[in-house]
């Protein structure tokens, strides 16, 4: 349907202990968007993430378009060129669609951000920081955890309003 708002996840990620957020997450996400927002989720991701997009897609009520391993990189920066909004993991992606139009939700880890997160009016990176300055993997994974559906859907809502 042409009047729905493209909503692009990207659930999987290389090193996905330490930078995915949960497939629960972020179908929970993308339904909320879905029946509040009037969008149309599509998934994507390499073939490798796979798994990820499957199990999101098998934990949403609403139907989304899934396009991982389907789409080639040229038909990936067609989809994020049309998108309104991307909400994805720590990754490459999240950068071509900070370049090619689409606002983004980014879920990181506390090591990266600083390096790779964006803050902008368009731009979100969600991340919570551990005490300590060296965190283990396994203080990562909980950083990530604690980044609730909550802060993206307000994230998400803001942004997507932002462009009405």
């Amino acid at each position: 349907d042409g009047k729905k708002k493209i909503v692009i996840v990207h659930p999987g990620a290389n090193e996905p202990f330490v930078r995915q957020w949960g497939a629960e997450r972020f179908a929970k996400t993308a339904d909320e968007l879905t029946g509040n927002h009037d969008c149309q989720i599509v998934i994507m991701g390499s073939t490798e993430e796979s798994d990820e997009s499957t199990k999101v897609a098998s934990l949403m009520q609403h139907r989304p378009i899934v396009l991982t391993g389907v789409a080639g990189l040229r038909q990936a920066m067609g989809v994020l060129s049309l998108a309104k909004l991307w909400v994805g993991n720590d990754g490459g992606m999240l950068h071509a669609a900070v370049g090619l139009g689409p606002s983004t939700i980014s879920i990181f880890g506390p090591t990266k951000a600083h390096r790779w997160g964006y803050d902008t009016p368009r731009h979100r990176t969600l991340v919570m920081h551990p005490e300590e300055k060296q965190a283990s993997a396994e203080r990562i994974r909980q950083c990530i955890d604690e980044i609730s559906v909550e802060s993206v859907l307000r994230e998400a809502t803001r942004l997507l309003e932002a462009q009405s």
